[in-house]
């Protein structure tokens, strides 16, 4: 028997689709990577200052979520370049 947060926390993972962990990476990573000055104008440069460590854990879920769901397509994409040669020397 799964405790009841566990349980939560699982469901929520399921819940997640690619589009929303694609535009918290690059929502994030803009609040992270940006230049102070871009943030002054938008005033958020105090947002970042004071949840640097949430925004950046965020950035890193969300990130770590999309190498995961798009894996076997990088996979793929790879063993097509590794393998399509050798393949077409065989033949």
């Amino acid at each position: 028997m799964v405790p009841d947060p566990v349980s939560q926390i699982l469901a929520g993972v399921r819940l997640a689709s690619p589009p929303v962990a694609l535009a918290a990476a690059i929502s994030t990573g803009a609040l992270i990577f940006a230049p102070k000055g871009w943030l002054d104008v938008i005033n958020l440069e105090n947002a970042r200052e004071y949840y640097r460590v949430e925004i950046g854990f965020v950035f890193l879920a969300s990130f770590a979520f999309l190498i995961a769901f798009s894996w076997p397509v990088i996979r793929n994409f790879v063993r097509g370049k590794i393998e399509g040669p050798c393949r077409k020397e065989e033949g």
